[in-house]
């Protein structure tokens, strides 16, 4: 690219201390105040914000902070803890500074990952700051709970010869040239930090069953295997005799019926839109799921494993913010949320001085029995289109103690995989062929980096206007 540059006449490109100090300080700066009027609506609806480990490229620990609302993240910053004793005390200091940064007062929820002094972190925030609530990661807690599904007699092992079968046939040519002929879909293989991933790849392999057994008859696979090592050869005999097991296609099948309910919800969380109002109901539905079963042929002692490992699991994720969400999302206007008015009470309380809170324990009267505005016909109709946040800001302006309470509430996510999205990200720009960058200039990068994408959205939504954008892509560096 510079090449490139250097040959159009009177240009002249910046140099590398340029680019990597004034021109990237600039940058930021550029960003930072188109997203201003972005960060004053963010504030107006409430922020939340999201917190998850991990360890980039470089082996750096790192936790990343993303402030989410509306269905929008933004970056905000990226903690190197190495040689920190990531104690309940150091994760509530972290927590406390980002708070701090944003302003208290619009911070509704923080959302960690679920290492296990992440509660007890999240339990002294909310002390502190009694009006914001703690949420474990549903995404996390959903993955291990599927972790715990793996454990049972009668699913032990069948991941791991999924994953042999698929290995064997995706490293292999000839046996993958012979599947492909026989099937238009390819083989998944299971990420390595997410256990829902086994589920999905159990459940490609259930919809190419035919294709996969086709395979190891064929008189091509069966060729090439008698060509190859001893060693080969076994794991070919082993994987064919798994593959062409029924007893292994029922335990597969069984386990991708037992877990689409966990996955329900870990899409759902997963999805980056504000869903803390769908939470109650739809984990709801899925625990009643697992109870008839979720259409699989186990016994009624092997469902009510499923049933207890899925209660104890979700009795981590209980939260009276998922239930506020639930008595105000219009979706559920005509559900008896009887159940869901102790949490609802609650945030309530938490949220507004007393007598705030009485106003809005009445206001909720005329929204739940669809009275004065919320009995329109058109609102009734918008109803159904809008987002919870949205239908909110919209029409409840007469019910203002509610509406804030609604619009805060409404506008938050249930997961913090918001931060995983910006994994990549840090460890392209922070890698081992970028070594040499300091913490605050790959944190600037990053910052710069993810933020464009938010930049261009709020931009296009008319902010601001008469401005255009580029964005490079993290495919355009070639794997490394």
């Amino acid at each position: 690219m510079f090449s490139a540059a250097s040959n159009v006449p009177g240009f002249k490109p910046p140099d590398y201390d340029k680019l990597r100090g004034p021109l990237l300080e600039e940058a930021k700066k550029e960003i930072q105040a188109d997203l201003v009027p972005f960060n004053a609506s963010m504030r107006k609806r409430g922020v939340g914000l999201c917190f998850d480990g991990w360890t980039d490229a470089s082996l750096h620990p790192l936790i990343n902070a993303m402030a989410v609302s509306g269905g929008e993240v933004q970056f905000l910053k990226a903690f190197n803890t190495e040689g920190a004793t990531k104690d309940a005390a150091f994760y509530y200091r972290i927590m406390c500074e980002m708070i701090e940064e944003v302003g208290p007062q619009h911070v509704v929820m923080v959302a960690t990952d679920n290492a296990p002094v992440c509660p007890a972190a999240g339990k002294m925030v909310e002390e502190k700051y009694p009006h914001i609530f703690w949420l474990p990661c549903t995404s996390h807690v959903m993955d291990l709970a599927l972790e715990d599904l793996s454990k049972l007699d009668w699913v032990d092992g069948l991941t791991d010869s999924c994953n042999t079968a698929v290995k064997f046939i995706r490293n292999h040519q000839a046996p993958l040239s012979v599947f492909r002929s026989h099937s238009k879909l390819e083989l998944l293989k299971p990420g390595e930090t997410r256990f829902g991933t086994n589920v999905i790849m159990a459940s490609r392999l259930e919809a190419v069953k035919e294709a996969l057994q086709s395979t190891v008859v064929d008189a091509a696979f069966n060729s090439w295997r008698d060509r190859q090592s001893a060693a080969t050869q076994a794991t070919s005999n082993q994987v064919r005799r798994f593959l062409l097991n029924e007893q292994s296609w029922e335990r597969i099948g069984n386990l991708v019926l037992v877990s689409d309910p966990f996955m329900e919800i870990i899409r759902l969380a997963d999805s980056q839109k504000p869903v803390a109002g769908k939470m109650f109901w739809r984990c709801h539905q899925a625990g009643e799921k697992l109870k008839e079963g979720a259409g699989s042929s186990l016994s009624q002692a092997k469902i009510r494993e499923v049933v207890r490992i899925w209660d104890t699991r979700y009795a981590q994720l209980s939260s009276p913010l998922y239930a506020a969400g639930y008595v105000l999302d219009p979706e559920f206007w005509d559900h008896n949320v009887s159940e869901a008015m102790e949490g609802f009470t609650t945030v309530v309380e938490r949220m507004l001085d007393p007598e705030a809170a009485a106003k809005a324990m009445v206001q909720l009267s005329a929204f739940r029995n669809k009275q004065g505005i919320f009995g329109r016909a058109s609102v009734l109709t918008s109803a159904k289109t809008l987002a919870g946040h949205e239908f909110w800001e919209q029409y409840g302006g007469g019910v203002s103690e509610l509406q804030r309470v609604a619009v805060r509430v409404l506008s938050m996510t249930a997961s913090a995989t918001s931060c995983e999205r910006n994994w990549s990200t840090y460890g392209f720009i922070h890698n081992p062929r970028r070594n040499k960058l300091t913490p605050k200039r790959a944190q600037d990068l990053v910052y710069v980096f993810t933020n464009l994408r938010l930049r261009r959205r709020v931009l296009a939504r008319d902010y601001q206007t008469n401005k255009l954008d580029w964005e490079a892509s993290e495919e355009s560096e070639a794997d490394e």
